[in-house]
């Protein structure tokens, strides 16, 4: 909250507030569900069809 408090109506740049890293786009919410549910453990069936996981 402290932090929108500052940056109030301005853009982050107005405000004197960098961002932290470059946006990126984001990876297709599918792939990110599923990833995810290989590496808690929770399907790791899935593990042999899931690249990167």
């Amino acid at each position: 909250m402290r932090c929108n408090v500052n940056k109030g109506n301005r853009t982050p740049k107005e405000a004197g507030m960098p961002l932290r890293k470059t946006p990126h786009k984001p990876h297709s919410s599918l792939f990110f569900e599923v990833s995810r549910q290989v590496k808690n453990g929770a399907h790791q069936e899935w593990k042999k069809y899931v690249i990167g996981a």
